[in-house]
Parts: C-alpha cells; structure tokens; sequence
C-alpha cells in the first residue's frame, strides 16, 4: 500500500549536503535544495521515539513522500524544512516498490 495523495496536505523542503572549499581551499558544507516537496506529517509514537534513542529535548516526526527521482537518495545525511523548524533526518526508507518514501527527523526543541 503506497502513500495516498489525499493525505500529502503538508509541504516540506528536503536538503542535501554538498562540500564545496573556500579561498583557502577549507571544505565547507552548503546544502542544495532538492525541493518544496507534498508530505503527510505525524507526530511519532512513544514507541517511535524510544527507537531514536533521545539524548536532549526533541521531537520525532515522521514525514511520507511520494516516490521520484529527486527523493530517492535522501538519507541521514540530509535535512527537511518544516514550519520553519530544521529536522535531522535519521531514516529514509522506501515504502513498497518506488510507491513513496518513509522520514524520520528529530529537531530540537530546547533551543530557541
């Protein structure tokens, strides 16, 4: 069972890292926008949250996508935009066959 376009009532922005070198030839992170995309947003369950292994105040929220090209290599190293809030991705996995893909972030929520 995929991920249902009726429930992707949310919109997220996915990040990748990219290294680019300053003028002293530093490496520097940026991150490229792969994209606004439709999302289904919940909270995560108690259980969900235990399986993130918590170490400082955060939220675990779980985010489905439908499946494209421009998704398919979003992985832990990335990070998702929503409602302002920056995510650490911590699980990318395909759901069914190319049907959609499952998120897991944390974000922090003890720092203003």
């Amino acid at each position: 069972m995929g991920v249902s376009a009726g429930k992707l009532d949310r919109r997220i922005v996915l990040r990748r890292p990219s290294l680019t070198r300053d003028a002293q030839n530093r490496p520097i992170t940026t991150w490229d926008t792969v994209g606004p995309v439709w999302a289904s947003w919940r909270r995560a369950t108690a259980n969900e949250r235990l399986a993130s292994a918590q170490v400082t105040a955060q939220v675990t929220d779980i985010f489905e996508v439908h499946w494209s090209s421009r998704v398919k290599d979003i992985d832990p190293s990335c990070e998702v935009e929503f409602r302002g809030t920056v995510y650490d991705l911590v699980e990318a996995t395909e759901i069914g066959y190319r049907e959609g893909m499952l998120i897991r972030a944390n974000a922090r929520v003890d720092q203003p």
